[in-house]
C-alpha cells in the first residue's frame, strides 16, 4: 500500500469517500468526508440557533451540551453507541485457494484493532457445506480467530458463519456477526463487513453531549471504512 502526502487537511478529507449514502444530510455514496463534515457543521449551526432563539430565555444561566436533553432517534448513527461504532467497517476475511484436489480455505475473524480496555470474550466460526456421511458441518472453531484448512471440492459451496463477542472496559458486550457463502470455482479473497449488535448501556444518548460524541465516532467510522475500501 502506498502512502500519500497531503499539503492540507482539506486535501486529505477530500480523498476519503463515503461508502454509503446519508439521505438525512443529502449525502450520496462517493461524496467526500469534507462534504460530510460541512453538512454536519450546518446541522449543528441550526441546532445552536434553535437553542438560542426558541428553547431558552435570555436570562438563563450557562447552558452546556451535557444538560440539553436529547430525545430524537438519530438518523445518522442509528442506535449504535460510540463504543459500537468503533467496530463499524470491521471485516470477516475469507480466502479460498484452489489446489489440485481440494481448496485451501483461510479465515480471519478478528483482524482488527481493539480499543484500550476491550478484549474478545468469545469467537466462534462454524464452517458447513454439502453433506458427507450425513453431516453438513465441516469445522467448528470455538476459540480460534483465524485458521486454515483443506476442504474437498464435493463439500462446496460452503458457508462460513462467524460470531465475535467483544467486551469493553466496562464489561459490556458488543457482538459482531456475519455469514458468507464460498464457492470453489475460483481463487479469491472476500472481505465482508460485520453486522453489529450493541448491548452496551450507552446505545442511545440522552443529552446533546452524548449525541455529539456519537457524531464524532461516526466520522471516525466513515474515515475508517473509506480508508479500508480505498
Amino acid at each position: 500500500m502506498s502512502l500519500k502526502t497531503y499539503d492540507s487537511m482539506d486535501s486529505w478529507t477530500e480523498d476519503i469517500k463515503l461508502s454509503g449514502p446519508i439521505p438525512e444530510l443529502d449525502l450520496q455514496t462517493g461524496d467526500s468526508l469534507q462534504n460530510a463534515l460541512e453538512a454536519i457543521a450546518k446541522e449543528f449551526g441550526k441546532i445552536n440557533q434553535l437553542l438560542e432563539k426558541e428553547l431558552f430565555p435570555s436570562s438563563s444561566t450557562e447552558i452546556t451540551a451535557a444538560n440539553v436533553k436529547y430525545v430524537s432517534e438519530d438518523p445518522i448513527t442509528g442506535s449504535l453507541s460510540g463504543e459500537a461504532l468503533q467496530y463499524e467497517g470491521s471485516l470477516l476475511k475469507v480466502e479460498a485457494v484452489r489446489q489440485d484436489h481440494d481448496v485451501t480455505l483461510t479465515f480471519k475473524a478478528a483482524d482488527f484493532e481493539l480499543p484500550a480496555g476491550a478484549k474478545i470474550a468469545s469467537s466462534t466460526v462454524n464452517i458447513s457445506g454439502q453433506r458427507d456421511s450425513g453431516r453438513t458441518e465441516i469445522a467448528n472453531h470455538t476459540r480460534n480467530t483465524e485458521a486454515s484448512m483443506s476442504i474437498a471440492y464435493n463439500r462446496f459451496p460452503v458457508t462460513v458463519d462467524s460470531r465475535v463477542v467483544i467486551m469493553n472496559a466496562a464489561g459490556e458486550e458488543i457482538e459482531l456477526r456475519k455469514s458468507v457463502v464460498v464457492n470453489s470455482d475460483k481463487t479469491y479473497t472476500q472481505e465482508t463487513p460485520y453486522e453489529i449488535t450493541d448491548r452496551t448501556s450507552q446505545a442511545k444518548p440522552t443529552d446533546l453531549e452524548g449525541a455529539l460524541k456519537q457524531f464524532s465516532a461516526r466520522i471516525k467510522s466513515l474515515e475508517k471504512r473509506a480508508t479500508t475500501n480505498g
